[in-house]
């Protein structure tokens, strides 16, 4: 049952079953649940990330979840001014198969990228991307990825990519060919293409090839990888990212970390599990389907 009540200051709130949601003029979420009092509108928020025991609305063939807005100052760092500035090293965000986040940043022959991730599935043969932008071949790309293949005689191949955008094809490869717990690990992925290296945690592979021109197609993507023939291509994976940095020649572009649904930033709502950039203080959703698993490491 629903029942409308008037609380503090006038504000309205919104009673579903045993909960009480507190209403705002303020419209935080689109779409968002909506109240015609009098002649005012009050707006409820609204989440496509799937919460339990609150009021579920269908819409467009999407399920939303109605959720209280909240700050989080025990998990997240703000200044003065209320920006998001830090988040807890245990946070994560992990994909369930169909999901990805396109970043809008493209990379070039002085790109770096600085990623926290770990993945805990089993991979069969056909290989996963986890991150970047490739050819529609897949010959080339600032990407990383993974190949299991025990056809082939190793366990598991790990693949960083620095050829973006050329016509020829050239893949450089860091081989494990005994079983490793590195996918269980969290570990830092570093794909740096102004000083043509890649590295695992304390493991470095040097001397990469760089592309000698910065001929962009796509956007780079987390949890997947784009090509000029997908905007964006999410991988069979569980990967669970901790932090994800973007830089072009040494700035630092972008700063994703990750950020549950329903929580404030100054004026804004997060719409729904998802990465916050804190260099441009913006969010960045689901751009595959489905919805984002947020979580904290104990």
């Amino acid at each position: 049952m629903c029942t409308f009540a008037a609380g503090i200051a006038d504000a309205r709130t919104l009673h579903v079953g045993d909960k009480t949601f507190i209403l705002s003029q303020t419209k935080y979420t689109t779409p968002s649940l909506a109240f015609g009092v009098g002649n005012e509108v009050w707006y409820g928020t609204l989440t496509i990330s799937p919460l339990t025991d609150t009021l579920h609305i269908k819409h467009d063939n999407k399920t939303y979840s109605l959720c209280e807005p909240f700050t989080d100052t025990e998990n997240y760092t703000y200044d003065e001014n209320g920006r998001l500035i830090g988040a807890d090293e245990n946070l994560w965000l992990k994909n369930t198969k169909t999901n990805a986040i396109r970043t809008d940043f493209y990379a070039s022959p002085k790109s770096r990228a600085e990623l926290i991730m770990r993945w805990d599935e089993d991979y069969n043969e056909t290989g996963r991307w986890f991150f970047g932008h490739s050819k529609p071949d897949k010959s080339s790309g600032f990407t990383f990825s993974i190949n299991w293949n025990k056809t082939r005689g190793y366990n598991h191949r790990l693949q960083p990519w620095l050829c973006a955008f050329q016509s020829s094809g050239c893949t450089y490869t860091y081989r494990d060919t005994t079983p490793a717990n590195i996918k269980f690990t969290k570990q830092t992925y570093i794909l740096d293409a102004k000083n043509r290296k890649f590295s695992i945690g304390t493991q470095t592979i040097t001397g990469l090839s760089r592309p000698s021109s910065d001929t962009t197609f796509r956007p780079l993507v987390l949890f997947g990888y784009s090509n000029p023939t997908y905007a964006n291509v999410p991988y069979n994976n569980y990967i669970y990212m901790y932090e994800a940095k973007l830089y072009e020649d040494d700035v630092l572009m972008r700063h994703f970390v990750p950020v549950p649904a329903c929580m404030r930033i100054g004026d804004f709502v997060v719409p729904e599990n998802g990465m916050w950039d804190i260099v441009e203080q913006k969010f960045y959703g689901n751009s595959g389907s489905g919805s984002f698993i947020y979580g904290k490491d104990e």
